[in-house]
């Protein structure tokens, strides 16, 4: 393989590194946010709601 290709080929693989990387970021952030969404916003709008009924 020659030099050029091999930086090309040096190149992709550290851009498919990189996204990896972004991506696995990017889903652990999105996870906690649906995960704070469903077993914390939800449940806190349900209690709030019914404690108005009451009220």
């Amino acid at each position: 393989m020659n030099a050029g290709a091999r930086q090309h080929a040096q190149s992709r693989q550290l851009m498919a590194s990189d996204s990896k990387s972004d991506y696995s970021s990017y889903l652990q952030k999105f996870n906690q946010e649906q995960n704070e969404h469903y077993f914390t916003v939800i449940p806190n709008i349900f209690q709030v709601c019914c404690c108005c009924l009451f009220i």
